[in-house]
């Protein structure tokens, strides 16, 4: 069993089909619950998101669901041993079929962005890496109908996807609020982007860009000041 070790707490994710990765730590860094009270972590996986949630936002009401038994176990197992104050339910359930009559200020999910015949040979791979399982439509109208009056999306998406998701935010009445471009470095192209949409509309977006690297190799100042809160090196 190993530990990813963070400044405040620790998690496994042995059994979790997606480990623990660059994407999802970003996402939960950006994520923006300020003015919330409750939070849904959708394809939860081993917990991140909700944990660095909870770190946040101490206060936070926290839901999160995975359809994947075996990292729901090991998201149970990391909740055993946060040390830090949590409010924090799992559920082991696909989103799509998961009824809820509560609604949510923020939602949050790292979801599937590949499309294709190609899978993984792990079955539980495919469901965190490929929108067969968890399409964008079906999970942009899901988030919506499980919002919260001045609720918030919060997503990291890759660029290739960045168009499409932002007509089916739109075609659903979701505005697009705040966008961080990311770069691996400066002369890099950029792979991803993390997005929020608000069910309201709250006037111009705010836009910016983060490159993770200078020229030599070494971690940026935006990036850095991103995590710091997180990572131990920081």
């Amino acid at each position: 069993m190993s530990n990813f070790r963070f400044k405040k707490f620790s998690l496994i994710d042995d059994n979790t089909p997606m480990k623990i990765g660059m994407d999802s730590i970003m996402l939960g860094c950006w994520a923006n619950a300020d003015n919330s009270k409750s939070a849904l972590d959708i394809g939860s996986g081993c917990g991140l998101l909700a944990f660095m949630l909870a770190q946040k936002y101490p206060k936070l009401k926290i839901t999160a669901v995975e359809v994947y038994e075996e990292a729901y176990l090991d998201a149970v197992e990391n909740l055993s041993n946060f040390p830090l104050e949590k409010h924090i339910q799992f559920f082991n359930s696909n989103i799509l079929q998961w009824d809820c009559e509560n609604k949510f200020d923020l939602i949050i999910c790292n979801p599937p962005y590949f499309k294709g015949d190609l899978k993984p040979l792990e079955l539980g791979r495919s469901f965190a890496r490929f929108q067969d399982f968890l399409p964008l439509e079906n999970l942009i109208h899901k988030s919506k109908s499980l919002m919260s009056e001045d609720g918030l999306i919060s997503m990291i998406i890759s660029k290739d996807n960045f168009i499409e998701l932002n007509k089916i935010c739109m075609s659903n009445g979701l505005f697009l609020s705040r966008t961080t471009s990311l770069k691996h470095r400066f002369n890099s192209k950029i792979k991803r982007i993390l997005v929020e949409y608000s069910l309201n509309y709250l006037g111009k977006i705010i836009r910016n860009e983060i490159v993770v690297q200078d020229s030599y190799g070494k971690y940026s100042d935006d990036y850095k000041k991103l995590t710091q809160d997180f990572y131990l090196e920081f």
